[in-house]
């Protein structure tokens, strides 16, 4: 099939967008319908004249978009849901339409497409998807949660119909504290912890208290996008820094001003590498001379699989200067929406008022099983055996792409619940491998199309993909490497 179509390739619009636009117009003018095949990228570019990942760029826009779906296999189709303000746009009252866009607009914050989910999108109709940040289904600890659940229930009355602590259940920060101690070296006080709906909850509390508009804070390069979003939408001033190896390039912060900084440190989100002790001391030294703090993201630091885990920088802080953010929804489950922050003694206040702003605590019932999951050993067991489940499919995966592709560059393989690799540059680039997986039924993503974010276009952008294994079983992960490596060879 061929599309009714014309592009100018002297025009000052690229390629890209003009193939973009010309299948929009015919979807948007019912000449391509919902269900309607669309030619493959090979045939496409070859009735265009142009490069092939021109084409596959323009699809995947308009994949991006709502306007196309893919269909493992079978190829690209015309969505069956097209944006529905697209279709009906020529029966709006023109004249009322654009003042209700005036108004709104004026009262919308500026942070509109900021959400870090939005990479979710590509995620239908994936057969094999090695989605970051999924834990597996089967890990979840049904039957004893539904005991716990049942005895918490019990007589539970009272506690279910009156406002609980906003700063959390007292039995549950106790239990944080224990486990924190013994898995992470952190001596903190239950005061010290205050019980949040997960990460982006615990960074707005913090941007809260400590970012008055245009203050500066200090990210990784590339980070996982709700850090900066969220600092943005406060006002903040958002700068970014490289990372390398050994984690944030942290003499780059020698001359620069007053900042919070935040950072991955265990396993660096999302490129997977690892601070290393030298340069975690030398970030505490900076921020302690500059007065200012670190935000400790520990999202997946409860799975190390090869050598042991590095203290956690708040557990090497003796002076109060960091904030440290941790989660159950790696290890339990992200349904659960219960994570923690750390802060230091002089913040206790504050962060509590700030999340008694927000709400008045989270749900009883679920911080109360959680607490009886930490205090009565159950979720060390549960840790010790989805430690070793993952373990042995990330080793699968290291196995095969080995196998297929033989000495490649592997990159956060130590530990956490993902890892990056970096294409050589004899292979297409990280979007053109990820669209040609798509077709294929498997779900690998480059940072543009991941939770991620890279402000300064470095090689990782071009050349990164990541692999999240905890979800797929050991023969699923063969039989995805193996389509992988079918859609390098077609890349050729």
């Amino acid at each position: 099939m061929q599309l009714p179509i014309d592009i100018e390739k002297r025009s000052d619009i690229s390629l890209q967008d003009q193939i973009m636009t010309r299948v929009r117009e015919l979807i948007l003018h019912r000449k391509l319908v919902p269900g309607t095949k669309l030619p493959s990228s090979r045939d496409f570019s070859k009735q265009l004249d142009v490069s092939r990942n021109t084409v596959i760029y323009a699809y995947d826009r308009l994949v991006s978009e709502g306007y196309l779906e893919v269909k493992g296999r079978s190829g690209m189709f015309v969505s069956a849901q097209i944006p529905e303000n697209a279709l009906n746009i020529s029966t709006c009252n023109v004249g009322a339409n654009a003042r209700a866009f005036s108004l709104t607009s004026k009262r919308l914050l500026p942070v509109r497409h900021r959400s870090p989910l939005l990479y979710q999108r590509l995620r239908e109709r994936i057969e094999l998807d090695f989605r970051i940040g999924r834990p597996a289904a089967s890990s979840f600890p049904e039957r004893l949660w539904t005991r716990l659940l049942v005895e918490k229930m019990a007589g539970s009355g009272r506690r279910m119909t009156e406002y609980g602590n906003p700063a959390g259940l007292e039995e549950l920060r106790v239990a944080i504290s224990d486990h924190l101690q013994a898995a992470r070296g952190i001596n903190a006080h239950p005061d010290q912890i205050i019980v949040v709906a997960g990460c982006e909850e615990g960074l707005n509390i913090i941007a809260k208290i400590l970012t008055p508009a245009g203050s500066t804070v200090y990210v990784e390069n590339p980070c996982y996008k709700g850090v900066p979003f969220v600092f943005e939408s406060y006002g903040a001033k958002v700068v970014p820094i490289p990372i390398d190896s050994e984690g944030l390039c942290v003499d780059r912060l020698a001359t620069r001003e007053r900042g919070i900084v935040c950072v991955t440190p265990s396993h660096q989100f999302p490129i997977g590498v690892t601070m290393s002790l030298s340069r975690r001391l030398k970030l505490l030294d900076w921020v302690n001379s500059a007065g200012t703090y670190i935000v400790e993201d520990d999202y997946d630091s409860d799975f190390r699989y090869d050598g042991s885990p590095l203290t956690a920088l708040a557990g090497l802080d003796k002076s109060g200067s960091v904030i440290y953010i941790g989660t159950f929804s790696k290890s339990i489950g992200a349904g659960l929406r219960v994570g923690y922050l750390v802060v230091p003694e002089e913040l206790i206040g504050p962060t509590r008022e700030a999340k008694a702003l927000l709400n008045n605590g989270n749900p009883w019932l679920e911080q109360a099983v959680i607490a009886e999951f930490l205090a009565s050993g159950g979720f060390r067991k549960h840790l010790r055996q989805i430690r070793q489940t993952y373990l042995k499919r990330r080793n699968t995966l290291l196995e095969q792409l080995r196998l297929r592709f033989g000495n490649i560059d592997i990159l956060g393989e130590e530990g956490g619940m993902h890892l990056t690799w970096v294409l050589p540059k004899t292979f297409s680039n990280a979007r053109a491998i990820q669209y040609e997986c798509l077709h294929r039924g498997v779900g690998i993503y480059s940072i543009d199309d991941s939770p991620a974010i890279d402000f300064d276009n470095t090689h990782f952008r071009e050349r990164a993909v990541f692999f999240g294994y905890p979800c797929l079983s050991e023969g699923e992960i063969v039989t995805a490497v193996g389509r992988l490596a079918d859609a390098a060879a077609d890349l050729g």
